[in-house]
């Protein structure tokens, strides 16, 4: 009762909180760059970034003089494979390993130039993946535990995605109804962790809306069918392990895989669905989880985003504009079927 009274003097307390600042709008405009190196590709496009006020139909394309990219001062002269309107990919396949540094120089007529540059994170990949399932009607929370092959040391970060095969029966918040076999190949659920972790609540997770292995996208995730990709320091981990939780109430809604209370005689007259989990592992950069951090804390960051604290959300490493330039390494994949997930405990 006294934590309950303390919490509610502290609330009351931040609400009464009242900050003055004034806006201005006098910025120059300038350039947004984002570049992804793997040891297969580099890919980077550039946009135009325009102060506030202006119309979004009078942003101008960028007008760029001449581009480089070099791999540890070494330049690349290839022709790249356009794969998406503005988006540059370079095939680098057995042209790239771990530390092998990546630079990007961009001359534009009118706005300055840019410059930036990451390096290849070493490789890292999963031994096992185990999981444990509490059903507390119908909430389902899966804790998962990934051991890797080794304990990422200081300064490492890993990116995990997380996923699953979808029942025909199942409802999921979002999707369009469309019957199960109008459907090319079974459907694909993207699982969203928790960002915490129960061993060091002081290590930030973040998750963003990753391409792999294309771009970051800064506009889409927490909307349609977006693919989250959760970034964990090393410091999360003990003895090359960590442990997140997946919750989902879609058991509330029926058909969900491997919930309890599903019909008996549809159990009888047709075989259990037995999900296939997918878990794909890869080491990234720091600029990658800093700059995904970033992107993180811009849509979670609530305080900053009622007014209530300063805003933290600007990161960058691209000197001349804006943006990011950040490395992931080869990813690691292990397949595994709910039955045996479970068995793994």
């Amino acid at each position: 009762m006294k934590r309950f009274i303390y919490i509610f003097i502290a609330l009351v307390t931040l609400a009464g909180c009242k900050f003055g600042f004034e806006v201005e709008n006098d910025a120059d405009p300038g350039v947004y760059l984002s570049c992804i190196a793997s040891p297969d590709s580099i890919s980077y496009y550039l946009r135009y970034a325009s102060p506030l006020g202006v119309n979004a139909g009078d942003i101008p394309e960028v007008k760029v003089k001449d581009s480089s990219i070099s791999i540890s001062g070494r330049s690349l002269d290839q022709n790249p494979l356009i794969v998406e309107d503005g988006i540059r990919v370079y095939p680098v396949s057995g042209m790239l390993g771990t530390g092998d540094e990546v630079r990007v120089v961009v001359r534009t007529e009118t706005l300055g130039d840019l410059d930036a540059r990451t390096a290849i994170p070493a490789q890292i990949s999963l031994e096992n993946v185990s999981m444990t399932r509490t059903d507390m009607m119908g909430i389902i929370m899966d804790d998962f535990t990934f051991r890797l092959d080794r304990q990422p040391e200081e300064g490492e970060y890993v990116g995990l995605f997380m996923s699953r095969t979808v029942s025909p029966d199942e409802r999921i918040w979002g999707w369009e109804e469309e019957p199960a076999d109008s459907l090319e190949g079974p459907r694909i659920k993207y699982l969203t962790p928790a960002t915490t972790v129960a061993t060091n609540a002081d290590v930030e997770l973040c998750q963003v809306d990753f391409c792999w292995p294309r771009y970051i996208r800064t506009w889409s995730m927490g909307y349609g069918r977006e693919e989250p990709f959760t970034v964990i320091p090393a410091e999360a981990f003990r003895n090359q392990e960590v442990s997140l939780m997946v919750t989902s109430f879609a058991g509330m809604l029926g058909g969900y895989p491997g919930a309890e209370g599903e019909d008996e005689e549809d159990e009888k007259e047709n075989e259990p669905f037995d999900p296939e989990y997918t878990f794909t592992v890869m080491s990234v950069s720091e600029e990658f989880y800093r700059y995904s951090l970033a992107l993180h804390r811009s849509r979670t960051d609530f305080l900053a985003l009622m007014g209530l604290a300063p805003a933290q959300f600007a990161w960058s490493n691209v000197n001349g504009g804006f943006g990011f330039c950040g490395a992931v390494s080869n990813k690691s994949t292990i397949e595994l079927p709910l039955s045996l997930l479970l068995e793994e405990e």
